[in-house]
C-alpha cells in the first residue's frame, strides 16, 4: 500500500519538531535547575501565557484556520498578483491589530499590582514586569504562524517547523546568560530569560524570508479590508476566534484555579512542566500530522472531492492512533524516570518530581484524543466550517471547568490535568460524529481495528518497559544511571511495539516507514516540500 503524501510531510515536521523538543527538554532542565517550582517561575509561566494565548488564537488558531483554505483557493482560482495582494492585506492588518493589543496590555500592567492584596503584590509586580518585556513577542509570533501557513500552502514544511528550534536556541542562550551575569538574583535571571524570548521571535520571523522569496511570494503593505479574500477570512475567523478564546481562556483558568485552590506554591509550575512533557508526543504526532495534512484537506475541499477528503481523514486518524496510543502508555509508565533525568536537578526536588509526575500521568491518558482533535478540527476548517468545532468546544469548556472544580479538591493540580484529558475524549467523539454528517459514513472498521491493535501492542510495550525498570532497580542518582532508566525502556518498548504491530500485520507500519523514507530526500533536497516538489500551487501535485 502506497503511503499518503501527507505522511512524508509529517515526517519533515516531526524531524524538525524532534530537534525542537530535544532543545525544549534542555530548556526545561535549565529552568527547573535554576528556578525550581516556586513563585518566580510561577510569575514567568503566567506572563508567558498571554503572548502564547494570542499565538494559539490568532497565529496557529483562528487566523491560520481561516486563512489557509482561502489562500489555497486564491492560488488555484485567482492570478498570482491578486492572491499576493490578498495575502499582504491579511499580514498588514494582523500586524496593526496585534501591535495595538500589545500596547493596550502594556498600559494595563501598570494598574494590576494595585488591585491585589499586599501579600501578593511582589509576585504581581514581577508578573507585570515580565509581561511588559514579552509583549513584543505577541505580534511577532502570530506573524510567524501566518507566514508558516503561507509556506504550507506551497507544501513547504521544513523552515516553518524549524522556527521553534530557533526560539529554543535563544531561550537556552537566555538561561546561559542569566547564569553568567545574573549573580544568583532570580528576578534578574528571569528577566534575562524573558528578553531572550523576544529575540527568538524576531529571528523566527526573519528566517522564513528566504523560503518566501524562493516561492515567489511578494509582500506589499496593504490595509485594504475590502478584498473578497479578506472578507472571507474575517467571516470564517469570527466563530473560531470566539471558540478558541473560550478554550484558551479555559487553559488560563487552569492556572488560576491551581494558584487559587491548591494550597502553597508550585501548582502552576507543576502544571507548566507537566504540560511541557505532554506536549512532546503531541507535537511529534498530533500537531505534525495535522499541520501536514491540512493543506491536502484544503486542496480536496477546494476541488469538491468529499470522498477523497473522507478517505484522507480516516488515514490520518489511523496514523494518529498508531502513534499516539503507545505514546500515552509510554508516558504513564516512564513519567518518573523521565522527570528524574530531565528535571530533578538543582532546586527541583524529589517532592516536585512526584507532583509533576501525577500531572503528566493524568495528561497522558488523553494524548491520543488531543492528537485526534487537531486532525478533525482541520478537516472542518478545510470545509470552511468554523462554527461546528466552536460549538463543540464551547460545551466542552463548560464540561472541563466543571470537572476542574470537582477534581481539584481530591487530586490537587493533577485533577486539572485529568479533567483536560477526559474532556478531550468527549470532544473527539463529538467531532467524529458531526464530521461524518458532512463527509459521509466513516470506514469505521479499519479505524477501530487500528485502535484495538495499537492498544494491544501498547500494553505489551508498557509491560516490557515496567519489567525492565523493575530489573534495573532504583539504582543511583548519577546522570548515566538516570539516562539508562529512560533510554533502556524506550529502546525495548519501541522494539516490542513495532514487533507486535508487525506480527499483528498492521498496515500502518509500512505506511509510516514508507512515508518517512520519502521525507528524507524532500527535506534534504532544498525545496522543503513535503511531497518532494517545489511547485507553487497547492493543486499541482495531483491526488494525495
Amino acid at each position: 500500500m502506497k503511503a499518503p503524501r501527507f505522511i512524508a510531510s509529517a515526517g519533515i515536521i516531526s524531524a524538525a519538531t524532534l530537534a525542537s523538543r530535544v532543545l525544549g527538554l534542555a530548556r526545561e532542565m535549565m529552568a527547573a535547575r535554576l528556578f525550581g517550582v516556586g513563585p518566580v517561575w510561577d510569575a514567568f509561566a503566567l506572563a508567558f501565557q498571554m503572548p502564547n494565548l494570542f499565538r494559539r488564537l490568532f497565529g496557529e488558531g483562528a487566523l491560520s484556520a481561516a486563512f489557509l483554505p482561502v489562500f489555497s483557493e486564491a492560488l488555484a482560482k485567482r492570478t498570482a498578483t491578486e492572491a499576493f495582494r490578498f495575502m499582504s492585506a491579511v499580514l498588514t492588518l494582523l500586524a496593526v491589530l496585534l501591535s495595538g493589543v500589545a500596547l493596550l496590555a502594556w498600559a494595563g500592567t501598570y494598574a494590576l499590582p494595585s488591585l491585589v492584596s499586599p501579600a501578593e503584590a511582589w509576585k504581581a509586580s514581577l508578573f507585570c514586569r515580565l509581561l511588559r518585556i514579552m509583549l513584543p513577542y505577541l505580534p511577532l509570533i502570530c506573524l510567524v504562524a501566518l507566514v508558516s501557513s503561507i509556506l504550507h500552502c506551497f507544501k513547504h514544511f521544513a523552515l516553518p517547523a524549524l522556527a521553534s528550534v530557533m526560539l529554543n536556541v535563544c531561550w537556552i542562550g537566555g538561561f546561559w546568560v542569566a547564569v553568567k551575569v545574573g549573580g544568583g538574583d532570580e528576578e534578574r535571571q528571569v528577566t534575562i530569560v524573558a528578553w531572550s524570548i523576544v529575540v527568538g521571535g524576531v529571528l523566527e520571523l526573519l528566517m522564513q524570508i528566504p523560503a518566501l522569496r524562493a516561492h515567489g511570494v511578494r509582500y506589499r503593505p496593504n490595509l485594504d479590508h475590502r478584498d473578497p479574500g479578506v472578507r472571507e477570512v474575517l467571516r470564517l475567523m469570527g466563530p473560531t476566534v470566539f471558540g478558541l478564546a473560550v478554550v484558551q481562556i479555559n487553559l488560563v483558568l487552569d492556572s488560576v484555579i491551581a494558584e487559587a485552590l491548591v494550597p502553597g506554591d508550585g501548582a502552576v509550575s507543576a502544571l507548566y512542566f507537566g504540560n511541557r512533557l505532554m506536549q512532546f508526543p503531541l507535537a511529534l504526532i498530533g500537531i505534525a500530522i495535522a499541520q501536514a495534512v491540512f493543506p491536502y484537506f484544503a486542496e480536496r475541499a477546494a476541488h469538491g472531492d468529499t470522498a477523497g477528503l473522507r478517505e484522507q481523514v480516516g488515514q490520518a486518524l489511523r496514523i494518529v492512533l498508531f502513534g499516539a496510543l503507545p505514546a500515552s502508555v509510554g508516558l504513564v509508565v516512564l513519567t518518573t524516570p523521565i522527570i528524574e533525568l530531565f528535571l530533578q536537578w538543582g532546586k527541583f526536588s524529589a517532592q516536585y518530581t512526584e507532583r509533576t509526575a501525577w500531572v503528566v500521568i493524568c495528561y497522558s491518558l488523553g494524548v491520543w484524543a488531543y492528537c485526534g482533535n487537531h486532525v478533525l478540527t482541520r478537516a472542518f476548517y478545510s470545509l470552511k466550517d468554523t462554527r461546528t468545532p466552536v460549538r463543540i468546544g464551547a460545551w466542552n469548556v463548560v464540561l472541563n471547568v466543571a470537572m476542574n472544580l470537582v477534581l481539584v479538591w481530591p487530586l490537587r493540580e493533577a485533577g486539572l490535568a485529568l479533567a483536560t484529558a477526559l474532556s478531550s475524549v468527549v470532544n473527539l467523539v463529538a467531532l467524529c460524529l458531526l464530521l461524518e454528517r458532512r463527509v459521509g459514513e466513516w470506514a469505521w472498521r479499519p479505524i477501530a481495528r487500528t485502535g484495538a491493535l495499537s492498544l494491544a501492542a501498547s500494553l505489551a510495550m508498557g509491560g516490557a518497559c515496567l519489567g525492565l525498570l523493575w530489573a534495573l532497580g532504583a539504582g543511583g542518582a548519577g546522570v548515566a544511571w538516570r539516562a539508562l532508566r529512560v533510554a533502556g525502556p524506550l529502546g525495548v518498548g519501541a522494539a516490542v511495539y513495532f514487533g507486535a504491530a508487525a506480527l499483528l500485520r498492521m498496515p500502518e507500519v509500512a505506511l509510516l516507514f514508507g512515508g518517512f523514507l520519502r521525507a528524507a530526500p524532500a527535506a534534504l533536497g532544498g525545496g522543503g516540500g513535503g511531497d518532494g516538489t517545489t511547485t507553487g500551487t497547492p493543486g499541482s501535485d495531483g491526488k494525495a
